[in-house]
């Protein structure tokens, strides 16, 4: 991939910087989900940056030479970094939905105005209800006349001070 960049590099108009091109392989390293290749990819694009330069016979300008290939190792590291960091960050976001969905705790999320915007499987088990019935609902749906008015003072008096609360509904 970049061998085939390289030589691109040799098509391109004079206004269009090179380098953009190692940056596009990188990105397309990402994608393919391999950290190796995102490595060696950005190693590599690092190594043909460099040469790209030290090859280049006599430059109009080579403070602006020197920027322009600074800002382009800059740019594939960036790059390289924060797509592995996204890529971790993803992997963990991935388990712990993971984690929710086979909960055996019903579990239920809340937008500020109290709609529900989330129940996992748990939830539609111990209720009764599919998913779709309570999206955007209140959670008073759920109220059975049950439980005695002051477990949903404490509830909400402990939820609304940013506190976590437990506690039984019937």
């Amino acid at each position: 991939m970049l061998i085939t960049t390289a030589l691109l590099e040799r098509a391109l108009p004079s206004s269009v910087n090179p380098d953009l091109l190692y940056v596009l392989a990188v990105l397309l390293a990402l994608w393919s989900g391999d950290r190796r290749m995102v490595w060696g990819c950005a190693a590599m694009a690092t190594l043909l940056t460099l040469t790209g330069w030290l090859l280049m016979t006599a430059p109009t300008s080579p403070l602006y030479e020197a920027i322009n290939r600074f800002l382009a190792l800059l740019g594939i590291w960036v790059t390289t970094l924060l797509g592995l960091r996204l890529e971790e960050h993803h992997s963990h976001l991935q388990r712990f939905r993971q984690m929710v969905e086979q909960s055996p705790v019903s579990i239920m999320l809340t937008d500020q105005q109290g709609n529900i915007r989330y129940v996992n499987p748990q939830f539609t088990r111990t209720t009764g209800y599919r998913a779709e019935e309570v999206l955007g609902q209140n959670p008073r749906i759920l109220r059975s006349g049950d439980t005695p008015p002051e477990t949903y003072r404490e509830l909400w008096q402990t939820v609304m001070a940013g506190e976590k609360w437990q506690g039984r509904l019937c």
